[in-house]
């Protein structure tokens, strides 16, 4: 059985906080692309395209044929700014367990709290 090695273990538990801030950083930067693209109007367009296109897909046919449809601008933006929402909250998430993680990390490092003597 290996000895226990607070090191070890506090790196272990930065390397997981490194990997987590890393894919915050990463959902931090889709969030901005998905605002940028709120107010982008060809962004907004393609995105009316693409959920007309999956409405089409999912309808029976001839109803897609009788009732066509596809969403309002304000419609597709919302869906963008909601997308944006959505993946800064997810950023939020992530840095806030990364930095969980280098809390745990210093408690170890730290190490244990004296015992103080009995009175």
């Amino acid at each position: 059985m290996k000895a226990y090695d607070p090191a070890a273990e506090a790196s272990s538990w930065l390397a997981k906080a490194s990997g987590l801030a890393g894919r915050a950083k990463a959902f931090r930067q889709a969030a901005k692309a998905a605002r940028s693209a709120a107010s982008d109007p060809a962004a907004i367009e393609a995105a009316r395209d693409a959920e007309a296109e999956a409405y089409r897909a999912s309808a029976p046919a001839a109803v897609a044929r009788l009732f066509p449809w596809r969403p309002p601008a304000d419609w597709a933006r919302a869906r963008l700014e909601l997308e944006a929402a959505r993946l800064a909250g997810e950023a939020a998430r992530l840095e806030a367990s990364a930095e969980a993680f280098r809390q745990i990390a210093r408690a170890i490092e730290a190490g244990p709290d004296p015992v103080p003597p009995e009175a």
